[in-house]
């Protein structure tokens, strides 16, 4: 279905940090009417910021009201879309899987419940690093290198964290819901499973990367810890979802999303070096080692040769981050 001759995309999510970043990439790209799902669109202190982010483009943005714990509101969202993006997921750390867990998983199988009514060609889903290289350590693969044929296994003897569960949970819920479906109903899929996000966020609210960056540059993180864990620019994610939608041949694809693995000295050196000799209190201490030290790799060839992605480099992305958020005034020196 479309909108005069432009497609019809919902991205929920809009005000989380990727959710605004993807929501801008549709807007600038001009081939889409763009749909946004919000919890209340009365809502002047979450709308505000975006309308100050997305500026003129604001007002080709169609705002539209659902929760995606009430799936009647999901499935009005997304009627007469074409495609839908799933953005929306939790992204905190928690002892309760009622927390993470049971909202993640249900959350997609709302969205893919809202697909299938509104028979939307393709969905593109937010779903994580984490759901693809917490594998047993029996299973881990030669030479560390993790592709998209890899499973984070949630019953690993080693154990699984609730955030990880709910990513690789909520993942297969959504392939899962489309194999259960009659050939003549299914509908196009691909997930999107990016590492740590980091890169100049467009609102100023609290979320889990900038809360890193925050604590380095207060001085509050007195050590960084010795241990890796990949990491990509917010800008190159909302990019590849939008070609997610965009490119035939990612119908059906997991893609990885990460610039590299670096240990956390590396996410701090570049704020580091440009912020300490004006006065912040920035720690550059690193914690000792753990006992077992670990890195894994990924292999983004998928994302790159597929989605186009041409990943920006770690000094870029966290110089440009710190940047920001101390424009915004999120951060000040102490």
């Amino acid at each position: 279905m479309v909108d005069g001759d432009k497609p019809v995309v919902t991205i929920t999510g809009i005000s989380g940090y990727i959710g605004a970043e993807t929501c801008l990439q549709f807007l600038k790209d001009g081939g889409f009417k763009v749909r946004g799902t919000v919890r209340d669109k009365t809502n002047e202190a979450k709308l505000a910021p975006l309308r100050e982010a997305f500026g003129d483009l604001f007002d080709q943005l169609e705002l539209v009201e659902a929760d995606l714990l009430q799936e009647d509101s999901l499935i009005a969202a997304v009627a007469g879309s074409t495609y839908m993006v799933h953005v929306a997921s939790p992204f905190f750390m928690s002892d309760d899987p009622e927390q993470l867990i049971t909202p993640a998983v249900n959350g997609t199988l709302a969205a893919m419940k809202a697909c299938h009514a509104a028979r939307v060609k393709r969905c593109v889903i937010t779903s994580s690093i984490a759901s693809v290289s917490a594998v047993a350590k029996a299973d881990r693969p030669a030479g560390r290198i993790y592709d998209e044929s890899h499973w984070t296994n949630p019953d690993r003897p080693e154990g699984c964290g609730n955030y990880v569960k709910s990513k690789v949970l909520a993942e297969k819920a959504a392939w899962d819901f489309v194999a259960g479906l009659p050939d003549g109903e299914k509908f196009e899929i691909a997930t999107i499973c990016p590492g740590f996000v980091m890169g100049p966020p467009l609102r100023k609210e609290n979320f889990t990367s900038g809360g890193w960056v925050k604590k380095l540059m207060s001085g509050e993180m007195t050590e960084i810890a010795n241990d890796t864990c990949p990491i990509v620019d917010v800008r190159d994610v909302g990019f590849a979802h939008l070609q997610a939608v965009k490119v035939p041949e990612a119908a059906g694809r997991r893609f990885i999303l990460a610039h590299s693995t670096p240990c956390f000295m590396e996410y701090a050196m570049p704020i580091a070096i440009k912020y300490k000799k004006l006065g912040w209190p920035i720690s550059t201490t690193e914690k000792p080692a753990p006992a077992e030290w670990y890195q894994s790799l990924f292999d983004t060839t998928p994302s790159r040769d597929i989605l186009g992605v041409q990943y920006r480099d770690v000094f870029t992305m966290m110089t440009e981050m710190a940047d920001k958020m101390v424009e915004q005034g999120v951060i000040t020196k102490p």
